[in-house]
């Protein structure tokens, strides 16, 4: 990673490979403090975060996914490398070679295809027993799905099979903003 990204090298990251990243393995699973939902739309400002992150463990000594920053790593590894975005990398030499309908970002084109999370339907018992083992704001797997940020995740915006205007107003954010930086 540092050979060709030198400022990811700090805070103990140094060693950290490719491979690292993409088993899940670096330790880099999210940032202190979290991320804003302006930067989960943009991966070279993750890039920008994680570049003076510190692992949360010692480099490849365990597991841990991050559901948010693995794929903005590989990106900033391939944008270096090849002077192109992943999803064009994965585009032309996969996608279209390939005849492949799935995409890294959707398309303006296939904005139609897109269909928003359905509302939570859990019992007040059922929703009761998920929070009760839900982890902390600052546990790890909190951290590796970007629900540590400072921009006031609440319950009532993430859980399983969650739908709430602001997320939803989130997700669509998100989603835009992902496919204009195509």
């Amino acid at each position: 990673m540092a050979r060709h990204w030198p400022e990811f090298a700090a805070a103990g990251k140094d060693t950290i490979t490719l491979r690292d990243v993409l088993t899940h393995r670096s330790g880099v699973i999210g940032v202190d403090g979290g991320l804003s939902a302006a930067e989960l739309a943009d991966d070279a400002v993750i890039a920008r975060r994680l570049a003076g992150q510190r692992p949360y463990w010692r480099p490849g000594s365990a597991y841990g996914y991050g559901g948010f920053v693995t794929f903005a790593m590989v990106n900033e590894v391939i944008r270096r490398v090849t002077g192109q975005s992943l999803q064009q990398v994965y585009g032309e030499r996969i996608r279209v070679p390939y005849g492949l309908d799935l995409y890294l970002g959707l398309p303006e084109a296939q904005e139609g295809r897109f269909l928003p999370i359905q509302r939570w339907s859990a019992t007040p018992e059922q929703e009761a027993a998920f929070w009760a083992d839900v982890p902390g704001p600052h546990s790890i797997t909190r951290i590796g799905h970007g629900l540590n940020s400072t921009f006031g995740y609440t319950r009532r915006r993430f859980g399983f099979g969650w739908s709430y205007p602001e997320h939803d107003r989130l997700a669509v954010a998100v989603h835009r903003a992902a496919i204009t930086s195509l």
